[in-house]
């Protein structure tokens, strides 16, 4: 099998090296960082990111249906639902049916999914400190407000060309 020849632009390490420099990279690399962190409190309690987010949105955000939920966090609703059946197997929440039109479910904490609300923030906070602590309150308040600004946007940023 040949192989493609080098372009001037993937050999130039002048161009490289403005790729690293680049926001997309560098808020990847940094996204990367964090949800490690995340990751270290997430697995021992048998959570991801995504199923922490959902629980986090139930729980603290008060948004109880898949839909709500997806639009909330920014995830495809199929996703959403997929996480949101596992969530049930596992016991960190209970379906209810939807009073308002029959249809749809409504979703609410279990014990155990309460019991996990009281104790991941902490744990979070403690295991994102060693990154909060490479910044002055005035650079984390600041970056902050950067990424909120960033993150508008007029469009769903999550939905597939599919819909």
């Amino acid at each position: 099998m040949q192989q493609a020849p080098m372009t001037q632009a993937s050999s130039s390490p002048e161009l490289r090296h403005r790729f690293k420099d680049g926001l997309g990279y560098k808020l990847s690399r940094a996204a990367k960082v964090v949800q490690s962190a995340g990751d270290q409190v997430f697995k021992p309690l048998g959570l991801t990111r995504l199923s922490w987010t959902v629980l986090a949105s139930i729980c603290f955000d008060g948004f109880d249906a898949p839909g709500s939920i997806a639009r909330h966090i920014g995830i495809e609703r199929t996703a959403v639902s997929r996480i949101l059946r596992q969530m049930e197997e596992d016991g960190l929440i209970e379906r209810q049916n939807n009073q308002e039109d029959g249809r749809g479910y409504r979703f609410r904490l279990s014990d155990t999914g309460a019991e996990l609300c009281a104790i991941v923030p902490e744990r979070l906070a403690s295991a994102m400190a060693p990154l909060h602590a490479k910044l002055t309150a005035s650079q984390l308040r600041h970056l902050t407000q950067l990424l909120d600004l960033l993150s508008q946007s007029d469009a769903p940023v999550w939905r597939s060309a599919n819909g």
